[in-house]
């Protein structure tokens, strides 16, 4: 549904990356996936976004998180 996204920095090509992904938030509806990209080395994160999700139906409708995908989020 919406991301909100910032380049910090440039990693090199032979760079160890981390990518990190953790709950932000979760509502009836929508949750949010907060993203960072970590150079290994420096400990110094290059990238970081916000990743809205939102639950529809197939006809466009917004829908409420299935419980069992809101129990496996909820638990980590």
């Amino acid at each position: 549904r919406h991301i909100d996204a910032d380049f910090l920095g440039p990693a090199r090509l032979d760079a160890r990356l981390s990518v990190e992904t953790e709950l932000a938030e979760l509502r009836g509806a929508r949750f949010i996936m907060a993203r960072r990209v970590v150079d290994v080395a420096t400990a110094r994160a290059l990238f970081v976004a916000r990743v809205t999700i939102v639950a529809m139906y197939m006809d466009g409708r917004v829908a409420r998180i299935p419980k069992g995908l809101r129990d496996r989020l909820a638990a980590g």
